[in-house]
């Protein structure tokens, strides 16, 4: 994320019960009530209490900061509101995958990251596996969206030893309708085309996604969302089965 004085918005909405507690500050990526600045160990938990920095995973290599522009604020989906229709995007083979059909059979923990490219996002996704048995046996099902095209995705499970199931959002379109996505600076998409062989500026016009994560419930209701709009900042593990227990515990009150 760039270092500047861009005004963005940093949002997190948790539901305990039947309420749903919002909190949102408008600040530069460096500080702010949701915000820790980069650079921070990695395990400290962040002012809201909600997200956690995660390190680099292993051998990623270094990742520039960026990609934020003036007019890129993000507006992730609100608790309460229903997942948006018509949401696909493609297997690890390359199939479409109806989203909204998926989540209609199980409680979806919905994770979106910026692609396998980035280590915060790898070290993250390992995180989430260590979570995959208490999901699990409460009855959820977890599905990672990305900027990755199919063929990356493959590699990113092969390498992280993954058991959920990794989906491609390549030109970043459901992404957009869960209001996560931005536009990247030029700067950024040198970078990231040079140093990792990502363009995408070729792949979606330059856009990108802000890492976030959802609880839905078979409705497709959302139950949980947190985004953070300091890219090493994500949802911690045990936040996220707290807010998992809460939102079936709301659904059976």
């Amino acid at each position: 994320m760039c270092r500047t004085s861009v005004s963005l918005v940093a949002l997190m909405i948790i539901v305990t019960g039947s309420t749903a507690l919002f909190a949102q500050s408008a600040s530069p990526p460096t500080g702010g009530a949701s915000q820790l600045p980069l650079g921070v160990a990695a395990g400290t938990l962040a002012p809201d209490g909600i997200g956690v920095t995660v390190g680099q995973s292993a051998g990623a290599g270094k990742m520039a900061n960026g990609p934020w522009v003036d007019e890129s604020v993000i507006q992730p989906l609100q608790v309460g509101a229903t997942m948006p229709a018509n949401s696909v995007v493609l297997t690890v083979a390359g199939k479409p995958f109806d989203l909204n059909a998926a989540v209609a059979t199980k409680p979806t923990v919905l994770i979106f990251y910026r692609g396998g490219w980035c280590p915060y996002c790898n070290a993250h996704l390992r995180q989430l596996q260590g979570s995959m048995p208490a999901l699990q046996a409460m009855g959820y099902q977890v599905l990672a969206i990305s900027s990755d095209t199919p063929k990356e995705l493959r590699d990113t499970l092969t390498e992280n030893k993954l058991s959920y199931q990794l989906l491609s959002d390549s030109k970043i379109e459901v992404a957009a309708k869960f209001g996560l996505r931005y536009k990247a600076t030029d700067d950024f998409l040198n970078s990231l085309k040079n140093g990792h062989g990502t363009d995408l500026m070729a792949q979606n016009g330059g856009y990108l996604l802000t890492p976030g994560a959802f609880i839905l419930d078979r409705a497709g209701v959302i139950r949980f969302v947190y985004a953070n709009n300091n890219f090493t900042v994500r949802v911690s593990q045990e936040a996220l089965l707290k807010a998992a227990r809460d939102a079936l515990d709301a659904r059976r009150s």
